[in-house]
């Protein structure tokens, strides 16, 4: 999700092997590291919540850019 180079490769193989694509379901998700989300403002690691958003939000916007083409 976040190598623009691999989910190109991705799409690419999946249409050249399918023909087209159907549907995309974005499920990816960074995990918190601690289990789960509630953590003190002042304890949360930024560089920990910078992943999860390039993986959950960039990621999926990503896989979104490259398949829509491909969904029409």
């Amino acid at each position: 999700m976040t190598d623009p180079d691999s989910c190109r490769a991705f799409v690419d193989g999946t249409v050249a092997t399918l023909g087209r694509i159907h549907a995309l379901a974005n499920v990816a998700s960074w995990a918190a590291p601690d289990g789960g989300y509630k953590v003190p403002l002042e304890s949360l690691d930024l560089t920990w919540l910078a992943r999860a958003f390039e993986v959950d939000v960039v990621g999926a916007l990503r896989m979104i850019q490259l398949c829509l083409p491909h969904l029409r």
